[in-house]
Parts: structure tokens; sequence; C-alpha cells
């Protein structure tokens, strides 16, 4: 059967992997020790961090100045991205 129009095609159908849905290939020993080590070395990173906060701003020994609140401030934005990625990285199995 001939198409009507110059560009016109037939209809596809969708790609399939086979009975079995997809999955990725497997990782290599360096993906996978590079995994692991971001995996286990990410909660300690961050429990450091709220450790410095807390020292920081509510365990302050010299009393409270801007420079206490500018520095525990930022090291608490410093870890929202370290928490997120500690997340992701436990949570893709």
């Amino acid at each position: 059967m001939h198409p009507t129009k110059p560009f016109d095609a037939p209809p596809r159908e969708p790609a399939s992997c086979g009975p079995e849905p997809c999955s990725p290939p497997p990782c290599s020993l360096d993906e996978l020790i590079c995994q692991w080590l971001v995996r286990l070395l990410l909660p300690p990173l961050l429990a450091g961090c709220g450790l410095v906060v807390f020292w920081t701003c509510f365990d302050n020994v010299y009393g409270v100045d801007l420079l206490s609140i500018l520095g525990g401030a930022l090291i608490a934005l410093v870890s929202l991205p370290i928490a997120a990625w500690a997340w992701d990285s436990w949570s893709r199995g």
C-alpha cells in the first residue's frame, strides 16, 4: 500500500523491550564504588553541618553576634543541597 501523500508514512508501533520491563544496564565496579562512597559519606557530612550550625547558633559560648548568625545561615543553606543529594542517592536503589 502506497501512502496517499508524499510525506505520509504508515503508523509505527511503539517501541518495546520485550515482555519484561526495560531496565538500565548494570553498573561498572567503579560506578558502584562511587555510588556507595557517596551514600556513606554524605550523611556524616550533613550531620557535621548540623553540628556546626548548632555550635554557632544555639550553643554559642561567646554570645550572639552578626557573624555567627550569618555563618550559621550560610552553613544551613549549604546543607540543603547536601541533604537533597543524600536523599536522592539512597532513594534510587
